[in-house]
């Protein structure tokens, strides 16, 4: 055998071994794979469970959380989350929107309501007993994805993007067509 073709033996080796090693190296060390995660909201992990917005239906839902009395920017965060569920074509009826306000919370005008009631929107209020048990609900508002079961399972900023959202409940709805 010439030197030539050892070489070449070798480095044919060489390549039919590297995918099975490399593979090998990444299942021994997963904390070299960058890409943990693909949801854009916080996950909830153990979800949270939200009695407030419990009605029956076995729907995802959006809860807009507003700790203060719903005025201009409460709306638009609402308006937002509506326009999300529209993107959602066919599985709109699948979505479910609430917004979540504190039982100290000023009484919303004519108009809000309306605004509210045309985009389908749940209002409910929470305690301030229910309030204290529910840590994760901020001084800040939030947004959340709960699932059909009432758990809160993904956190998200007031002005996160709405395309996030989207990308998140997306998949939520895909994985449950999948597993269901």
């Amino acid at each position: 055998m010439t030197k030539r073709n050892c070489f070449t033996l070798v480095l044919l080796a060489m390549l039919f071994a590297a995918p099975g090693l490399t593979a090998y190296l990444y299942y021994r060390n997963p904390q070299w794979l960058s890409a943990n995660t693909t949801n854009k909201g916080q996950l909830l992990n153990p979800p949270v469970l939200l009695s407030e917005v419990e009605d029956g239906k076995q729907k995802w839902r959006f809860v807009l959380w507003y700790p203060q009395h719903c005025e201009t920017q409460c709306l638009q965060e609402a308006d937002k989350l509506a326009r999300v569920r529209l993107a959602l074509g066919r599985h709109l009826y699948e979505v479910d929107q609430w917004l979540l306000l504190h039982e100290d919370s000023l009484a919303m005008e004519n108009t809000a309501t309306q605004m509210l009631r045309e985009h389908d929107i749940h209002v409910a209020h929470i305690s301030e007993n229910s309030l204290k048990n529910l840590s994760i609900l901020a001084d800040k508002p939030q947004v959340f994805i709960a699932s059909p079961k009432g758990d809160l399972v993904l956190a998200y900023e007031e002005n996160t993007n709405p395309k996030d959202i989207y990308h998140d409940i997306k998949r939520l709805l895909g994985s449950e067509k999948k597993s269901g």
